[in-house]
């Protein structure tokens, strides 16, 4: 018997009393019997023998052979823990690290350090949650959709936002208001620090709305009723100053599919990274030193170089991609976590080495933990302190979680032996599968306002209230809170503003998101690739369709072709930046819930991002065209040209981000973002003049937008100090035998007596561009595009000039006023779009 005993001890490290093997002698399978001591030992022997192999194996990291290792200690642990609880320092070693010793010897450095614990708890009393709705949802038919494509579901959204401020309106003022449904209704309780929370009830029964209501996640259909605060900090602060220190992770895991693990993970804890820290310790030293203690609590070590992943780009596997999720909420360093389905997608080892890590972690740095699950395994249950369960919105049971069973049961349920605690209490609240003792059919409480006036005339709900009256007179003091507030004062930059929220100051926010941003798009290689092949191809298109543009009067509506399709082309391939910030918003939204970074500084760092990309593209597309189309071959011109091409691809940018931003889903965003981009084509000038518009609403729009500014400026650059000879067939009248003196060219700006027109005159008379309005234009685009006042476009020529109804805007080009080219003179300038061949000379005055 000693000697099964001293087997039985050295399996994985836990002791085996003798009465436990003598109850396994009597288990049965079938018509056989089993012997669970030599099971074990065989098991053990097993565990040995892959150990061996694992130390004698080439590969380090080989990933089969560790998750075998892994199954059997937690498989080891699982059936020893059926007869016996597992002390906490036998769990402490998770994968091969020592997560208790290292917490306790961390806590000593940062208490010599003088660095101040952050510790609350949360207390609430008749918590309920509310909410309006119509009850019913609409189909959307083929008339529905098709209705969409012209901007009904716009419209709809207005008419959405009028009525819901029309119906606040009328609440405030004693007008009656809609329907007003509790989702969840009378909650009491306590979660002090270092106290773990277990929330069971069954899906829609309001489990994830109490972590939402504690963690104050409002949303826009529910209103927080009751009385909830944190230790003495008040609870509107959860929303404000204090949002990263109460936190609410959902089950569901958005990332950056392009990143890998430790880009993501590392984004994260720089982000976090305290003002104070221990002596000696750099920045980078504790993300380094955070990123690796993370990594081997999880065992997550070999995935640091992968990427995460989604649905369609390939990278870890989906629990792994949860345990990113957990390290990531863990990563902001929160007092208070609440964590919704946090199991989700984790085999049912690593979810008790999950729960196993989040025990140690509640016991030693005193955070609050609260957590739902749908199902829990009684090693996972016995590690939290207290338990709420919740049946249809109603608080049915809020104890400790030993008492929970025979609470039920003295109510008249029945356990099945083979359940575990966790399974019977969420059975309690379905009717499908609880079990009533026989003859209390008639006792028992049933539906949920039984059970929940069952529960407030039981001793748990006495005790409850004697606690939650203790925890107030504790806090009395304000000892706690004034700690906490000391305390993340003390995490905070200097420079984060007294009531932010955040750890790190703007500027670092603004780098850390550059840099993500940067690993973002370079590891988009699909993307990234495809952007510039499809500009190329593009440039090779458009500067095929103007190829060679014929450099007399004729041509100068295709010069304006050229220049506006440059300006545009850019700018619409920028559509996606719309469904990017459309798609992207959920993982904004859980960073500034996280209090990771401002979203005004992701969209600074964005806008940076796009500096040197932006200007690649532009440059390709740019050279293509410009050549290909045979425009001004002069260095100065080309990069003013360039420069506004950049200009105005920068300013279309931001407009269709600011579409995503705005727009409700993704198919409001593409819609937004194509009419207003056509919008803005049609009222640039190009397909209609400014003086030819009727209504103060399109001028209104012709002011106010880049593309006006932009090709004025191409334009002006392209034609300001050039001279244009007049075809032949613009040549009035049109007599051969007629003298050029006796002639006149019908484009806008020509004089008669020559058949050259000063490119300067001709934007003069026709658009009334200047060159003096270059720069001025350049600074509209890189502020807003507010119209300037006292403008001199009348879009009216002189004397017999007359505007060509599709000749394009333009800017003036800064420099010298170009020579005007008189009929005595004996040869036009040599700046021409053509040069004069000495046959065609004018004629002077006295010539036929």
């Amino acid at each position: 018997m000693a000697e099964e005993d001293s087997k039985l001890k050295r399996f994985s490290g836990v002791q085996v009393t003798p009465s436990t093997s003598r109850r396994g002698s009597g288990n049965w399978w079938g018509d056989e019997p089993i012997n669970i001591d030599e099971a074990l030992f065989d098991f053990e022997e097993l565990r040995r023998e892959l150990s061996l192999a694992t130390r004698q194996s080439s590969r380090p990291n080989s990933r089969p052979t560790s998750r075998i290792l892994a199954a059997s200690r937690r498989a080891s642990r699982q059936i020893e823990d059926v007869e016996e609880d597992v002390e906490l320092g036998d769990v402490a070693n998770v994968h091969g690290f020592d997560l208790e010793e290292y917490l306790q010897r961390s806590n000593k450095d940062a208490y010599n350090s003088g660095i101040i614990p952050k510790r609350i708890g949360v207390s609430f009393r008749n918590l309920g949650v509310s909410g309006t709705g119509s009850g019913y949802a609409v189909v959307s038919t083929f008339l529905d959709e098709f209705l969409n494509l012209f901007g009904k579901s716009i419209l709809e959204r207005g008419w959405e936002y009028g009525s819901k401020a029309v119906g606040k309106i009328w609440d405030r003022s004693g007008g009656k208001g809609r329907d007003v449904k509790y989702i969840i209704q009378g909650f009491s309780g306590v979660v002090r620090p270092g106290e773990m929370l277990l929330v069971l009830g069954r899906p829609g029964s309001g489990t994830s709305t109490f972590l939402r209501a504690l963690t104050n996640q409002k949303r826009e259909f529910t209103r927080i009723e009751g009385d909830i605060h944190y230790s003495g900090v008040p609870f509107e602060l959860a929303e404000g100053r204090y949002r990263g220190e109460i936190l609410f992770n959902s089950e569901e895991d958005i990332h950056h599919p392009t990143l890998t693990v430790q880009q993501t993970l590392k984004f994260a804890l720089s982000t976090k990274t305290p003002a104070t820290r221990i002596p000696g310790l750099s920045r980078d030293a504790f993300v380094q030193q955070m990123l690796e203690l993370f990594a081997k609590m999880f065992g997550m070590k070999h995935t640091l170089n992968t990427m995460v992943g989604n649905s369609f780009i390939r990278g870890v596997s989906g629990g792994e991609r949860k345990r990113v999720s957990i390290i990531e909420a863990l990563a902001s360093r929160a007092t208070v976590n609440a964590w919704d389905n946090s199991t989700r997608g984790l085999d049912s080892s690593t979810a008790v080495d999950y729960i196993h890590a989040l025990r140690i972690l509640s016991t030693l740095t005193h955070s609050t933990n609260i957590v739902t699950l749908y199902q829990a395994g009684e090693q996972i249950y016995r590690e939290f302190d207290k338990v709420c369960v919740i049946d249809s919105g109603r608080q049915i049971y809020y104890g400790r979680g030993s008492s929970a069973t025979k609470y039920f049961e003295s109510l008249g349920f029945h356990r099945n032996p083979r359940s575990t605690t966790a399974d019977f209490l969420t059975s309690v609240s379905d009717p499908n599968k609880r079990k009533i003792k026989p003859g209390w059919e008639d006792k028992t409480p049933l539906t949920p306002r039984e059970l929940e006036a069952a529960f407030k005339s039981s001793t748990h709900w006495t005790a409850l209230q004697e606690e939650l009256t203790a925890y107030d007179e504790e806090l009395r003091s304000g000892r706690d809170a004034r700690d906490f507030r000391d305390a993340v004062k003390q995490d905070k930059s200097r420079r984060s503003g007294k009531g932010s929220p955040y750890v790190v100051s703007l500027p670092r926010q603004i780098w850390y998101l550059t840099k993500r941003d940067f690993q973002l798009r370079l590891q988009d290689k699909v993307a990234m690739s495809s952007r510039f092949f499809n500009t190329l191809v593009l440039a090779l298109i458009i500067g095929s369709l103007f190829f060679g543009i014929d450099r007399t009067s004729e041509g100068t509506f295709e010069i304006g072709g050229t220049l506006f399709f440059n300006i545009v082309v850019i700018g619409w391939m920028q559509m996606y930046e719309a469904i990017d910030m459309t798609v992207g918003r959920s993982i904004t939204s859980k960073h500034t819930t996280f209090a990771f970074y401002r979203p005004s500084a992701l969209v600074l760092a964005k806008s940076l991002v796009d500096l040197p990309i932006l200007m690649v593209q532009c440059s390709l597309y740019t050279v293509v065209l410009y050549f290909m189309a045979g425009l001004e071959v002069n260095a100065g011109k080309f990069f003013l040209n360039l420069l506004f091409v950049f200009a105005c691809t920068v300013c279309l940018t931001a407009f269709n981000r600011a579409v995503g931003a705005f727009s409700r889903d993704l198919n409001a965003a593409i819609r937004t973002a194509f009419f207003g981009l056509h919008v803005m084509i049609f009222f640039t000038g190009y397909l209609q003049p400014e003086g030819n518009m009727k209504s103060w609403v399109f001028k209104w729009i012709y002011w106010a937008q880049p593309l006006t500014y932009c090709l004025e400026a191409l334009m002006v650059n392209q034609l300001e100090g050039v001279f244009i000879r007049c075809s032949e067939d613009q040549l009035i009248p049109d007599i051969p035998s007629a003298s050029v003196a006796n002639k006149v060219c019908q484009l806008a700006g020509s004089e008669q007596g020559t058949e050259f027109i000063s490119g300067t005159d001709f934007l003069q008379a026709a658009w009334g561009y200047s060159r003096s309005h270059v720069w001025r234009n350049f600074g509209i685009n890189m502020e807003s595009p507010e119209p300037p006042q006292g403008s001199t476009r009348n879009g009216r020529g002189t004397g017999t000039n007359r505007p060509i109804p599709h000749a394009p805007p333009s800017f003036r080009k800064p420099g010298r006023s170009p020579r005007r080219w008189k009929a005595d003179s004996p040869k036009p300038p040599t700046a021409t779009m053509t040069k004069p061949k000495a046959a065609a000379a004018p004629a002077t005055p006295g010539g036929t």
